[in-house]
């Protein structure tokens, strides 16, 4: 059952891509300074963020933002942070969409970060390398694209990715919830109904 559903979103989720149109991005931006390029624009309804160093050393990562409850802004400006960084900074493009939806968004991720990085070979060039990179969900999303797509890419690199069934990894945080519930009582709020006014913060997670 486990290997028909992943065939299943594996199958569908290729098909996505397949028949997505190549579109022009919207409006991109683009800035050059002594470290590089960065550009920042839309395409296929999805944000997306290029940044190419200046000493470049002509190979490529394809990188996954894992989970996010909001959806994922890029500023032309702002620095690259983050896992992304240390690719950067030892001489590789990096390319990342935030994905046209928020939330477990593989349905969207996938297909929509391939056309991001054939937008990136028409307008930067054929990398010699390149490679796929995530935490979390992303890591998730490194291990649909080496299974559906392993052609382009040299390899992956899943950080501490959210590898497997969905449904498995909300069972076991679900399986803890209560478990929690049964040992601290009426320490959290019931999960349901959820208030419509409820906002995740950086407490809820520590």
């Amino acid at each position: 059952m486990i290997a028909f559903r992943a065939r299943h979103l594996c199958a569908a989720l290729l098909l996505c891509a397949a028949s997505m149109p190549a579109q022009k991005p919207t409006a991109p931006q683009v800035v050059r300074t002594s470290t590089g390029i960065t550009e920042v624009g839309t395409l296929d309804g999805a944000a997306y963020r290029i940044d190419v160093p200046a000493n470049w050393n002509h190979s490529l990562v394809v990188f996954y933002h894992g989970y996010a409850l909001r959806p994922y802004t890029y500023h032309l400006t702002a620095h690259l942070d983050g896992q992304q960084k240390p690719f950067f900074d030892r001489h590789y493009a990096v390319i990342e969409s935030a994905y046209s939806k928020s939330g477990w968004a593989l349905e969207q991720a996938y297909p929509e970060t391939e056309s991001l990085r054939r937008y990136f070979i028409r307008k930067y060039g054929q990398p010699r390398e390149t490679y796929a990179a995530g935490g979390s969900m992303g890591g998730e999303l490194t291990a649909i694209t080496m299974e559906l797509n392993p052609k382009p890419y040299m390899g992956g690199l899943d950080l501490c990715g959210a590898v497997g069934p969905t449904y498995t990894n909300f069972e076991r945080r679900f399986a803890m919830r209560a478990a929690f519930d049964v040992y601290f009582p009426d320490v959290m709020p019931p999960l349901v109904p959820v208030p419509a006014s409820f906002e995740d913060t950086p407490a809820d997670t520590e």
